[in-house]
């Protein structure tokens, strides 16, 4: 199966009925009134840090890449190594390497191969002495033995950002938008209202989420969701790093149990997010036509390389393309409630909070 990224976590189809418009309540939801939505003026104020940071971001996606055989190696860098690995004196089976690409920092080797190399200068050869991991799952039989390895590095890659200035505005501007961008002045607009617009965005859906609660859940089902996911990221691991789940999760520190858990909390947050988005939907009389979701699917077939669209349906499992028809109906939801958000100096909760931070702090003095 291909490697699909889930846009969130999980997707479910849930059967739920909807009182009147504004507010909905029964056994297990609750809805609030998100006609008169607010958001804080803090949580959407773009500074101008931020529109450096997304233009210097465009910078760096055109960048390009060259390779030199000169200077020292660096956390960070890539490079083309050859390298020889012994055991006992002896070359072992995946020890060894030509032209290989390693980037420092990145943990793709054991411990110490990769920090042994800074500083060290491109086109040398240098020998490190180290000890596998024990256990060592890649490959049992090298657990706990110790190893060297003769490392040349033959090149490191740099990268070569743009500058930026009014031609090459002019000239990229059609590789992130549809607007005639032709100075820097413009395309500083342009961020700024990118970064607004998605602050706004961001807000209102917090807002939103905020006037939704659920009372209990279907155990079973959230259950079956959580061995879904889980089955997910073990075939994800599996393709992407080679080892299984349990491997994984040893390497990163986290017990089964805790990975588990917090798959549990997603798919909860998700089921009632989804069932928010459903409710202002049914409300709002908003819906995803059978011809806008084909083409949703034709595009993401074609983005991922699929032959046809009914190839990748037949690949992915049933969840992806679920979370497909809801993401396409968030879009219309937001279209429709983003005329209803008010930007307000603070919020309730904002001012809740810090009357609460200032109660305590008063206690605290007292106290003392």
């Amino acid at each position: 199966m291909k490697k699909i990224i889930l846009i969130t976590t999980l997707c479910l189809s849930l059967v739920f009925s909807l009182a009147a418009c504004g507010g909905s309540s029964n056994s297990a939801f609750t809805m609030g009134n998100y006609d008169k939505l607010e958001v804080a003026k803090a949580d959407v104020e773009i500074q101008e840090t931020a529109v450096d940071d997304y233009i210097n971001s465009l910078l760096q996606s055109a960048a390009t890449t060259s390779s030199v055989t000169e200077g020292t190696v660096a956390d960070g860098d890539t490079l083309n190594i050859n390298y020889t690995g012994y055991v006992d004196g002896a070359t072992f089976d995946g020890g060894s390497a030509e032209g290989a690409s390693l980037t420092i920092g990145s943990g793709t080797f054991i411990d110490g191969f990769e920090s042994g190399l800074i500083g060290v200068a491109i086109g040398s050869t240098v020998t490190l002495n180290l000890t596998f991991p024990d256990p060592y799952s890649s490959n049992t039989d090298l657990s706990g033995k110790a190893v060297t390895f003769d490392v040349t590095v033959n090149s490191k890659n740099v990268s070569i950002v743009p500058e930026l200035t009014d031609a090459w505005v002019a000239e990229n501007a059609a590789n992130f938008t549809t607007d005639a961008l032709t100075t820097t002045d413009e395309l500083r607009a342009f961020a700024r209202k990118q970064l607004e617009d998605d602050a706004l965005k961001s807000a209102t859906w917090n807002a939103l989420w905020a006037l939704g609660s659920m009372s209990s859940y279907d155990e079973k089902e959230v259950a079956t969701l959580v061995d879904q996911e889980v089955t997910y990221y073990e075939d994800s691991i599996s393709s992407s790093y080679g080892m299984k789940l349990a491997d994984y999760l040893t390497l990163v520190g986290q017990t089964q149990e805790e990975f588990e858990a917090t798959i549990t909390d997603g798919v909860k947050e998700y089921m009632l997010r989804k069932k928010i988005i459903e409710y202002v939907a049914e409300q709002e009389k908003v819906s995803v036509s059978s011809d806008e979701y084909e083409a949703s699917l034709q595009e993401y077939a074609d983005y991922y390389k699929y032959d046809s669209v009914s190839a990748m349906t037949d690949d992915v499992v049933p969840l992806f393309l679920d979370q497909i028809r809801l993401s396409l109906l968030s879009d219309k939801v937001y279209e429709v409630i983003k005329g209803n958000v008010k930007v307000v100096e603070s919020t309730d909760a904002e001012t809740t909070t810090a009357a609460d931070e200032t109660t305590a702090a008063a206690e605290t003095t007292a106290a003392e």
